[in-house]
């Protein structure tokens, strides 16, 4: 269900040099590690800046791949992580289709700029 968008996929990060998308790369997978070893119920409880929160998915400035039937009244979850730009500046931005636990990655915030933060 990743976006095409190069602004909010992986390939955001052939725009940045070496060290920056190392950094960005590594503080994505300790995130996704930590994400994979709790339930739902528990990244849920949690505030949003060490849990999850949810936004509508039409508050997104992309869309998720051309394959995916989402409704614009689906939530999509954001989990934050770390970048080269310091901790939590980078956002996971994903669907679960109920009742399945999945977590389908549609698309990355590296820059602010998926949806407005208000």
């Amino acid at each position: 269900y990743m976006t095409q968008n190069s602004n909010y996929s992986l390939k955001f990060l052939d725009s940045l040099d070496c060290s920056y998308r190392e950094k960005t790369l590594k503080g994505l997978y300790m995130r996704l590690e930590e994400l994979s070893k709790q339930p739902w119920i528990y990244w849920q409880e949690k505030r949003k800046s060490t849990g999850t929160e949810t936004i509508n998915i039409d508050q997104l400035n992309f869309s998720a791949n051309a394959d995916a039937n989402f409704t614009k009244d689906m939530k999509a979850y954001v989990f934050r992580f770390d970048t080269y730009q310091g901790n939590n500046s980078g956002r996971i931005i994903g669907v679960k289709l109920s009742p399945c636990a999945v977590l389908h990655i549609i698309g990355y915030d590296f820059d602010f700029s998926a949806y407005s933060h208000g």
